[in-house]
């Protein structure tokens, strides 16, 4: 007897779902460390989450009224191998057998059940699989004169399926994967029935093999739905972008932490939520990038999902992006508005500086501002706060294009920051910057700044907090199993982190 099965990969949306069902009512299967360092991530000092994924009972019971169909189209999918066999009787004598082109032509499924198993993972059971399975036969004696037959055959089954899946995290991609640990698949009772023109022989020969074809046919089946099941759920979760590009060498990381916590009532997904430049990943002090713990229970019982991020993802994503200079910005003359009342020229920002009118009259000028720390975003109710000390260098535009470095201003800078949702991804928008600052060095003498004080945040509001939106319009993706659907995203302010409410569908 052998099997000669051959298996496909599947990335179906059935899959999808099939990935959700798993991902739903698994329970943790280890304890975690405290410090989330993987061969991914070994630079990493996280003994926190930056985002939490919480899935309520309502997505359990919506996934779980949604799986019966489900399976049943996946396992209608189900690819079968060709198989062969043997079989010796005084009788019939030594004849080969072998079952060609199977398919699955129906199959219902009568209940089904999945439930958490403590320290083993999810343990699924369908009882009452009823399949109608079509092949084509065919035998041959293995003596002389070899005599052989052909026909079309029809399988009839009644069988049940236990299996145990655990969800793990590849701790070198982060990546969530499936592992079937054991499957108990049993034919409970099976039929054939042959059609062909010596129809009474061939039914008499199925018979005889009636054992031998069952028993191969449940291996087949059982590998063949392992094999289906985990390559199609595996791909469906190779979906989930977990790491995105944000320009400039950094990497912004989703990458999962530990197994999910099972909680009464709900499941939790953790993941990493930080940025790093990729070249050189190096983590944010913990006294720059404070980790916070995030709730565990949803924010509604009424929607299906609650994902929290906390401020440590945005400090994180500052402090790489000072790393690499890029929250150094120019301000240029074009970057003014032509109506606006101050234009960065010598003739307009002389009106606060007299020296610069009287030194350098009738010249544009430029200014390149920069923060001088690590900045600190901080999550409130009424949205963030970003702060940091920083500079503005301003300079003369001579006509042939040299510039004349005029003066500094130094000092404290902060803004206001929102955020909102443009599908499933979270766009951060500065609404307000506000510079107070002191004189710095100064090449036109020594002057009181206070007067330019109005006149800079003007220029911060036109030039600055449109480059810097520019640069976060394309903001980042939240994590998602391609296939699904979010309804009516709600995203709201919270002491620390930020909440984004869902429901969904397949």
């Amino acid at each position: 007897e052998r099997n000669n099965a051959k298996m496909k990969r599947n990335n179906s949306p059935i899959s999808i779902l099939f990935a959700l069902i798993l991902l739903s009512n698994i329970g943790r299967l280890d304890a975690s460390s405290f410090l989330y360092q993987t061969p991914a991530r070994e630079f990493s000092n996280l003994s926190q989450p930056g985002f939490k994924i919480v899935l309520t009972n309502a997505a359990i019971q919506y996934i779980e009224t949604s799986c019966i169909p489900a399976l049943t189209n996946l396992l209608k999918t189900v690819p079968i191998g060709d198989m062969s066999g043997s079989y010796g009787a005084p009788v019939i004598g030594s004849i080969n057998w072998q079952l060609t082109n199977i398919q699955i032509q129906q199959i219902s499924l009568a209940s089904y059940t999945a439930a958490s198993s403590p320290g083993n993972g999810l343990q699924i059971n369908v009882d009452n699989i009823n399949l109608v399975i079509t092949a084509n036969w065919g035998w041959q004696e293995q003596n002389w004169p070899h005599v052989s037959g052909s026909g079309t055959a029809t399988i009839n089954a009644n069988a049940k399926d236990d299996l145990t899946v655990q969800l793990l995290a590849d701790q070198n991609t982060e990546f969530p994967f499936i592992r079937v640990t054991t499957q108990n698949f049993n034919i409970n009772s099976m039929s054939i029935s042959i059609s062909s023109n010596a129809a009474w022989l061939y039914n008499l020969f199925a018979s005889i093999l009636h054992s031998q074809i069952q028993s191969t046919i449940s291996t087949a089946l059982s590998t063949a739905i392992v094999q289906h099941t985990t390559d199609g759920v595996n791909n469906a979760l190779q979906t989930i972008q977990l790491k995105q590009d944000l320009g400039a060498g950094l990497t912004f990381d989703l990458g999962f932490l530990p197994e999910p916590e099972s909680n009464p009532g709900s499941i939790v997904f953790l993941l990493s939520g930080e940025t790093y430049v990729k070249a050189h990943p190096v983590a944010c002090p913990t006294t720059v990038c404070i980790q916070r713990a995030l709730p565990d229970a949803p924010a509604s019982s009424g929607n299906m999902l609650t994902v929290y991020i906390s401020d440590f993802v945005a400090n994180s994503a500052l402090f790489s992006a000072q790393s690499v200079s890029l929250l150094e910005l120019w301000i240029l003359p074009t970057d003014v508005p032509s109506n606006s009342p101050v234009q960065l020229t010598t003739d307009s920002m002389g009106t606060y500086v007299p020296a610069l009118k009287s030194m350098y009259p009738g010249k544009q000028m430029k200014c390149h501002s920069y923060t001088s720390d690590n900045p600190n975003a901080v999550f409130s109710t009424t949205g963030a706060l970003i702060s940091s000390k920083g500079a503005i260098d301003c300079y003369v535009i001579q006509n042939n294009s040299t510039n004349i470095f005029v003066f500094t201003l130094v000092g404290n800078i902060t803004a206001s920051a929102t955020a909102s949702l443009n599908g499933w991804s979270l766009v951060p928008k500065i609404k307000q910057a506000k510079f107070d600052f002191i004189l710095g060095p100064s090449t036109i003498g020594v002057f009181d700044p206070k007067p330019l004080k109005n006149a800079v945040n003007f220029l911060a509001a036109f030039g600055i907090v449109p480059s810097v939106n520019a640069k976060l319009a394309d903001g980042i993706k939240l994590p998602q199993v391609s296939g699904l659907t979010f309804v009516n995203p709600v995203l709201s302010w919270n002491q620390n982190y930020i909440s984004v409410l869902s429901n969904f569908q397949y």
